[in-house]
């Protein structure tokens, strides 16, 4: 992902950014004043990157999606307010495809409760486009359908990395949700996707689990499946 530049209307107060020799004094501002040597002050500062960002260039420096409207505090009645929300429609010969984006941002490590806050906005803008556009459920993945609307919603988590625990596999294990850690360089803001976690102390090798050999239970009912293929050969011979 390609580092980004912080917003121009900051550029006064935080001047020395711009040089490389002051922004290597970054890591020492911020332990004397904040205790901390790589972070936003607050999630308004990331807030605030993004959108601009966005309304520079055109695509979002998290995802790189741009979008038709990207929006900053939109609130969601009685679900609350989502920090930014990213939408974007086409008119296709097959009806009109719509993509809806969820971003919640963190200025420190995301924890379970996030994904938690992120997932109560996702369930409330399903049921708003399910009882308001006559759409017919959503699956796992956040694609919908109704009447000549196929619309997607996901959700995109921002922060500066996992609060340990189980909340990377957490992440993981939703389709519709995403994750990206940023990280603060001498040329600017990062953003790296999250993904595919596993234990190091994962088994090797033929798996069994609580003294079930998955491979075992493999190897039978492809041994059924041949059986049941020959009978009905010989059936059809």
């Amino acid at each position: 992902m390609k580092p980004v530049n912080w917003p121009s209307q900051q550029v006064a107060e935080r001047a020395y950014l711009t040089a490389p020799l002051l922004f290597l004094l970054r890591p020492v501002y911020r332990l004397f004043l904040f205790g901390d040597a790589m972070k936003f002050d607050d999630e308004k500062e990331l807030e605030n990157l993004i959108i601009e960002s966005h309304n520079k260039n055109g695509v979002c420096p998290v995802s790189d999606c741009g979008y038709d409207s990207f929006e900053q505090q939109a609130n969601l009645k009685g679900y609350g307010t989502i920090d930014i929300l990213g939408v974007s429609g086409i008119n296709d010969y097959d009806g009109i495809y719509l993509s809806i984006t969820i971003y919640e941002l963190k200025n420190r490590n995301i924890t379970e409760k996030d994904v938690s806050q992120i997932s109560r906005y996702y369930r409330g803008f399903l049921k708003h486009l399910e009882d308001h556009y006559e759409i017919n459920g959503f699956d796992s993945d956040g694609n919908g359908k109704g009447n000549n609307l196929n619309i997607t919603v996901q959700g995109i988590l921002v922060g500066s990395g996992y609060d340990g625990g189980d909340v990377c596999y957490l992440v993981d294990a939703i389709p519709w949700l995403s994750c990206y850690h940023f990280s603060i360089g001498i040329n600017g803001v990062k953003f790296d996707l999250s993904g595919g976690w596993h234990s190091k102390n994962e088994a090797d090798g033929r798996y069994i689990i609580g003294g079930i050999d998955i491979e075992d239970i493999i190897k039978y009912c492809g041994a059924v499946q041949d059986k049941e293929n020959a009978e009905k050969e010989l059936v059809n011979a």
